[in-house]
Order: C-alpha cells, then structure tokens, then sequence
C-alpha cells in the first residue's frame, strides 16, 4: 500500500496476532484491535434492513456458511410490537427465496462475502434449535444473537442456519442489523 493510510502486521508476513500496524505518514507502530484490524482488511461485512409485518408475519433468512471461511456473527434485531426471534442450526431443503445484497464494512474495498444470506426460502425442516426470545414486551425492544458472548457466535463451515422472525403484533415495525467477520484461511 503506498501513501497514507495503515497495514497491518499481517501485510508484512508477521504472527503477531494482528494487533499492530504501521501508520505509514509517520511511519509510527499502532495497536489496533482485532475488530478494526479485520474491518481494514476487508473481511467485516453487514446487512440491515427495516420491514413492517403483520400479526403471525413472518421473514426467515438463511445464511450459508462457505466452507473456506471462519465466520464470526452477531444479529441485532429490534421490533416496534412484540415478535419471537428462533435461530436454527442445518436447515434442510432450502430452495428459492432472494439473495440479500450485503456490504462491505470497509468502503474502500469491493471484496463481497463469501457468506450468501436467503430470504424467504422455501424450507422442509428447520434444524436444530439453538436460540428462542421473545422481544417487543415491556420495557424490551431488541435482543442481539452472538452479542452476548462479547463477540458474537461462529459459526461452522459448510453449515447452513436460520434465523426465523414472526410477528405477535399487528403493524409491527422490525429492524435488523446481521454484521460478521469472514476470516479465510490465508497461505
């Protein structure tokens, strides 16, 4: 990388647990933590959205972990009214549905994720039920998946989820937020 801006410690062959990089104006080492340090590189990407459903609506997403990346995800979602939010591990039978564009935390680069997210596929079985809340009750209006732990969860290669919205309330405004790190291995 030439002119201003930072490399990591990775750029430069180094295992040095990718906390420090080089401020290249002047010339001066950094500690940059892991988060910002994956932003840099490109490997942070996000999808948000808000939808309005009906009582007993729903929006499920289906997100397909490639098998060359270690995925690491939180999913913030908040709701006007009162919703269940369900996560389930190997979902079968996917098919149809649209593919959600997501970005690319660092703007500068045009790396897409290697991640695909469904919504609205069709589904014969959901899986394995890892996670149920309700949220949009007294006094709670969001819930996070993955945040909790301080970092989010990852998620297992060549494995697919879902994640199964349903609204308990008529009208009902539904935010979400789905943010992951893509860390592929690197030879």
């Amino acid at each position: 990388m030439s002119g201003g801006g930072l490399n990591s410690a990775r750029d430069y062959g180094a295992d040095v647990g990718y906390n420090v990089a080089l401020e290249l104006q002047t010339k001066s080492l950094i500690t940059v933590g892991p988060a910002f340090d994956a932003s840099i590189r490109g490997e942070v990407f996000f999808l948000t959205d808000v939808i309005t459903l009906g009582s007993g609506g729903d929006v499920e997403f289906v997100f397909n972990v490639p098998a060359s990346d270690l995925v690491l995800m939180t999913a913030s979602i908040s709701s006007g009214g009162e919703a269940t939010i369900e996560l389930f591990e190997g979902p079968t039978g996917v098919s149809g549905g649209t593919t959600r564009t997501s970005f690319n935390f660092n703007r500068n680069i045009a790396t897409a994720a290697d991640m695909t997210i469904l919504e609205n596929p069709t589904i014969s079985a959901a899986g394995t039920k890892l996670s149920e809340t309700q949220i949009g009750q007294a006094g709670q209006g969001s819930s996070s998946i993955g945040g909790e732990t301080g970092g989010g969860l990852i998620l297992k290669s060549s494995e697919a989820y879902l994640l199964a919205i349903t609204s308990l309330a008529a009208g009902n405004n539904i935010s979400y937020d789905f943010v992951w790190t893509e860390y592929t291995a690197r030879t």
